[in-house]
């Protein structure tokens, strides 16, 4: 398991016990995860170079892991529970 799907899982864990000050928390922790990667908030729309080619797993797990980074910095609270239920699809992490 790569170090940011471990940091990813525990992120949806804690945020789905917690609140908006545990988000917080956790979303620095993926944003440094993300920039280790050279990766910040709203990553891979597309598929680097060819809209075409679709997203490999990692990237799709980046992608998700910038969208936490793009709800907490944007104040869009009433998503996060969307984000959390999609941790399964999207990121191959089951919550709990």
């Amino acid at each position: 398991m790569s170090r940011l799907r471990e940091v990813v899982r525990a992120s949806v864990v804690a945020i789905d016990a917690g609140g908006q000050s545990t988000a917080r928390v956790h979303a620095e922790i993926v944003r440094a995860a993300l920039a280790e990667r050279g990766l910040g908030a709203d990553c891979h729309v597309v598929s680097p170079g060819n809209p075409r080619i679709p997203l490999n797993d990692e990237q799709i797990l980046e992608w998700y892991a910038g969208q936490l980074l793009a709800i907490v910095d944007g104040g869009t609270w009433f998503a996060m529970n969307a984000w959390i239920n999609c941790a399964e699809k999207f990121a191959g992490i089951t919550p709990a």
